[in-house]
């Protein structure tokens, strides 16, 4: 062999030893021994023996080549494991991904090298046991989770099998930390864990077998014995319970151990913490997990499957025996009943089952999952036991009720007193029975109530025995009251038809009553239709007189009654019946007694009535005659006054009492003079209104636009009396003058105000000074007048801050300035005159605030009086031209009109006017057009209404109570019912009612 070679090669084995051990001699074929580690990956040693069998025999070359070529492989891939792990380990916050992929980079570099060199793992055999463990923690939360959903589905095998991968994690970092036989004996538990487990799983297919063959018994008939059947699956859940007990302390044997060999400094031991709550679940979870519980879900799922069938016969079974029982069938009743109690005899020994999910240390430390699961199962126990009783109680109740069903049917048809009590002795024994259940039930009830509370619901139970001790009660008091019924059997035949004629006697009084009291009534015909209450006291009094002589023939009646209950009594003293019979006979006489109280008081009552209702009657005719003088006398104010006097005083009589013929002859009488007053009153405010507008028009003209204000205003005011919408002449007038009075607001200085003569003064100082200025720059003092100019204006500042738009300081500052620059006043005179006209369409108020001052200055300007002419018209106090278009168009619509009025058709009027009012829109200045309109307004008369009608008027009265009382809606629903009759349409009161409505809602 090549010596250079062989030198090569040991310089290069050489990289991979530890210190070497040299042996000198010659030794046996280690040869053998290095392949046997290599295949144990245990290369360090390798390597020893390989770099001796080089030196000793370098014939062998390429037999240890051969193997280095292994190593070296190992190697290269271990060191690139080991770099990527450096490269994760340098990150700041590891993700589990992380974790994962460092914790499998470390599991392949375990299976590359089995004794890897310790100068290398030592470097960071903290981090890797971190990465080991956080790996294994998260590989356990992902199992615990995942398992809770697989139970979730009902994967509850699935889910054992999963939970028993958790078993084991956490291995390899205890393995390292504690000794052999500590970890023997561990794992020795281990095994009986994953054996015990494993037999559930294996005995899924017998489970389910038996499982689903359990619910078809429990969906089975009910029938003697049928618990036995269940004995195969019981047997099962009895050693799952057994696996479950002994899993329970396995659990405790790793939380014992935990504590046993745990080290100063540390607080856990995982591995065996891991393993017990795989077992238990984790205490941090909210809902019970783990093995116990995956097979808790096992059986227990089985055993609610069947509950639930089970309940689902019970309640069939109760609810046909309720069925039966309600419908009188006792018999069949009693028999769905026994059906019942039986079928909840069952469920009681299947939820006794449901404490196999409880330790068997659960009375000497109560955890707080076993205190759940009892607070949950053992409600359940004692209700089923009650649901059982229940039912049997109501298989006797039935019974005892088909007796006294065929008692109850037949007894009033029976006249033998011996029979009569052979009935009742029948009664009292069974009565005795359901006393006795009914007591039991209130036990149970107080018992099951003191109980309940905190983690045991125990409401129920309370409520079934609050319930079956109601149900006891009720017919216990049934069969007492039947018993009672039996004494009296005879008694009725003489007191039931007094007692009708006292009853029908009491609907008589009341219904004279309620005409005392007053009964809702319906008037009118289609929409125009009105609710109220009315009263009848005159139809009401002799109805009360006719019942106060029958019932002092009833009291005698019930005397005679008395005195023959009082002497069977004798003889019956200890029936319950006898007294409250003889209570009957004193409360029927206490009845006429009351009733004759009520026949006087409403006596009283009703004389009153009929007395108030004559005072306001005759009230009423007299204001009714003074209205109609009023009317002859055009006292109209007065006579509208006396009008609306007259129908309150009939409104109010008819409320004390209802008279149809006063009713009748009200309306009819003060809706005429209601209609007379408008007439009339209507000619003469056309009359005034049409001199009013005539002297507004003058007033306007002559520019006393004040003056002209109030009348018109006054004239609205007037029309507004026997019209509900205004005037559109005198509001088109009205629009002009406070157009006018609005321009010169602010313009001239009132008298009224306050500044008036302060401001007065300035004006008139400044006025002064200017005076001065004016004669010395006539004689050429220039400089003098400018000192008298400057002080006039200081003055003019004065007034023009509270008064900037007056017409004396502006006039006033425009002579200043044509004194002190004559020169270019012509220009600045030329220069406000353009702006003005610019700033019509802009600013028509103030265009024409400044025309008219400059006006002032020099009224002959050109264009000026058409500039400001045209200014008016912007503004709205002055009609433009008239147009030929509008003239012609309102020329033909008051032909149209005049056509109309010239065929005295009435009813066309309202078109006719109309068209008048249109025509006066186009051209106000067509007196034609007001004459004619004057006219028409004249002969339709007004459109206000004075007095409503007596119904409409109580309407009307309700309506405003409830707004006063703030019920908004309520008054509107009524005032809107009263605009759908077209009359009430033009009550002035009732349309100012719905605008205060209006301005609530």
């Amino acid at each position: 062999m090549n010596k250079g070679r062989i030198f090569t090669f040991l310089i290069l084995l050489l990289l991979f030893l530890a210190p070497s051990i040299w042996g000198g001699g010659r030794k046996e074929d280690t040869m053998p021994q290095a392949q046997m580690l290599v295949q144990e990956k245990k290369y360090s040693e390798a390597i020893n023996i390989l770099a001796d069998i080089v030196k000793n025999q370098p014939e062998r070359l390429d037999e240890v080549e051969k193997l280095m070529s292994q190593i070296r492989s190992a190697r290269a891939q271990y060191n690139n494991n080991y770099s990527e792990l450096i490269q994760i380990l340098k990150k700041e916050a590891l993700t589990d991904s992380d974790v994962t992929e460092a914790y499998n980079l470390i599991t392949e570099m375990e299976k590359l090298d089995a004794a890897p060199d310790k100068a290398i793992t030592g470097s960071f055999e903290k981090a890797r046991r971190t990465i080991v463990f956080r790996y294994n923690d998260t590989r356990f939360r992902e199992i615990m989770d995942q398992a809770l959903v697989l139970i979730d589905r009902g994967q509850y095998w699935d889910a054992v099998s999963l939970y028993l991968q958790a078993i084991g994690l956490h291995g390899e970092i205890f393995r390292e930390d504690y000794p052999e036989e500590v970890i023997t004996e561990v794992n020795a538990v281990i095994a009986e864990v994953n054996n015990d487990f494993k037999k559930i799983i294996a005995g899924k297919d017998d489970f389910i077998i038996k499982r689903d063959n359990s619910y078809l018994i429990s969906d089975k008939d009910y029938y003697e014995g049928i618990s036995d059947e269940y004995a195969p699956l019981l047997s099962l859940i009895s050693d799952m319970a057994v696996i479950r007990d002994k899993a329970v302390k396995e659990a405790g044997y790793f939380d014992s151990k935990k504590n046993e060999i745990i080290r100063e400094g540390e607080y856990d031991i995982p591995f065996l913490s891991t393993i017990s709550r795989t077992i238990t679940g984790r205490a941090s979870s909210e809902r019970e997990e783990g093995l116990l519980y995956a097979v808790d879900s096992i059986w227990r799922s089985a055993v609610d499957q069947n509950l639930a069938i089970l309940d689902e016969k019970r309640s069939e079974y109760y609810e046909k025996g309720l069925e039966n029982f309600d419908s009188g069938s006792y018999f069949s009743a009693a028999e769905e009943f026994r059906k019942s109690s039986g079928v909840s005899g069952v469920r009681k020994e299947l939820l006794s089952f449901w404490g196999y999910s409880v330790s068997p240390d659960m009375l000497s430390s109560l955890s707080k999952r076993d205190k759940n699961k009892i607070a949950k199962y053992v409600p359940e126990y004692i209700q089923a036991e009650k649901q059982g009783k229940a039912a049997f109680d109501y298989a006797v109740l039935s019974e005892v009720m088909s007796e006294a069903d065929r008692i109850d049917k037949t007894y009033k048809s029976v006249e033998s007193s011996d029979v009569l009590m052979g009935y009742r002795e029948e009664i009292v024994r069974n009565r005795s029975v359901i006393d006795i259940n009914r007591d039991v039930w209130n036990e149970i009830f107080n018992s099951s109530k003191s109980m309940s509370g905190g983690s045991l619901d125990l409401d129920k139970t309370v409520n079934l025995s609050s319930d079956m001790n109601t149900l006891f009660t009720k017919y216990s008091d049934y069969l007492s009251s039947l018993e009672i019924d039996l004494i009296k059997g005879r008694f009725e035949l003489v007191y039931n038809p007094l007692k009708v004629k006292l009853e029908n006697e009491a609907v008589l009084i009341d219904e004279a009553a309620a005409l005392v009291d007053g009964i809702e009534e319906t008037v009118g015909e289609g929409e125009n239709t009105y609710s109220g209450i009315v009263k009848y006291p005159a139809v009401a009094r002799p109805a009360l007189l006719s019942s106060r002589d029958n019932l002092e023939q009833y009291e005698s009646d019930y005397d005679v009654l008395n005195t023959l209950v009082s002497g069977e009594g004798n003889t019956m003293k200890d029936s319950p019946g006898i007294q409250e019979t003889l209570e009957l006979i004193s409360s029927d006489k206490t009845i006429i007694s009351d009733l004759n109280n009520k026949i006087g008081m409403y006596l009283i009552e009703s004389d009153e009535l009929l007395t108030q209702a004559e005072i306001y009657r005759t009230q009423g005719y007299k204001r009714l005659e003074e209205a109609r003088v009023r009317l002859r006398q055009n006292r109209f104010t007065e006579a509208r006054e006396r009008l609306q006097e007259a129908r309150e005083s009939f409104r109010i009589s008819l409320g004390f009492s209802e008279d149809p013929e006063l009713r009748s002859f009200s309306d009819r009488e003060i809706l005429a003079l209601s209609d007379d007053i408008i007439r009339l009153q209507t000619a003469l405010v056309i009359e005034t209104v049409r001199k009013n507008l005539n002297k507004a028009r003058d007033l306007y003209v002559r520019e006393r636009f004040g003056d002209a204000e109030s009348l018109l205003i006054n004239s609205q005011s007037m029309w507004k009396t026997v019209n509900t919408t205004e005037n559109a002449e005198v509001q088109y007038w009205l629009n002009l003058v406070q157009t006018a009075l609005s321009v010169r607001s602010g313009r001239v200085i009132a008298e009224t105000d306050p500044l008036y003569s302060e401001m007065s003064q300035v004006i008139n100082l400044a006025r002064n000074d200017y005076i001065k200025a004016r004669s010395l720059a006539s004689e050429g003092k220039k400089e003098q007048a400018i000192g008298f100019l400057k002080s006039a204006e200081e003055k003019l500042i004065y007034v023009s801050i509270p008064f900037p738009m007056n017409q004396e300081a502006s006039i006033l500052s425009l002579e200043i300035q044509r004194i002190k620059d004559p020169d270019n006043f012509d220009q600045l005179f030329r220069e406000k005159y353009n702006l003005a006209k610019e700033r019509i369409s802009i600013n028509p108020t103030e265009s024409y605030i400044l025309l008219k001052d400059l006006a002032e200055i020099n009224p002959n300007y050109p264009g000026i009086q058409k500039a400001i002419y045209d200014t008016e018209i912007k503004l709205g106090m002055r009609t433009p031209p008239p147009d030929p278009a509008k003239i012609r168009e309102a020329e033909n619509l008051y032909n149209k009109a005049y056509a109309i009025v010239s065929s005295n058709v009435k009813s066309s009027y309202p078109t006719a006017l109309e068209y008048l009012n249109q025509a006066f829109v186009l051209n106000p200045d067509n007196s034609n057009v007001t004459y004619l309109k004057d006219r028409v307004q004249t002969e339709m008369g007004g459109s206000t209404t004075v007095v409503l009608s007596s119904y409409a008027q109580e309407q009307y009265r309700l309506a405003e109570q409830e707004f006063i009382n703030g019920n908004y809606y309520a008054s509107l629903a009524i005032v809107n019912k009263l605009l759908q009759d077209k009359r009430n349409r033009n009550y002035s009161p009732l349309l100012e009612l719905k605008r205060r409505i209006d301005s609530r809602i």
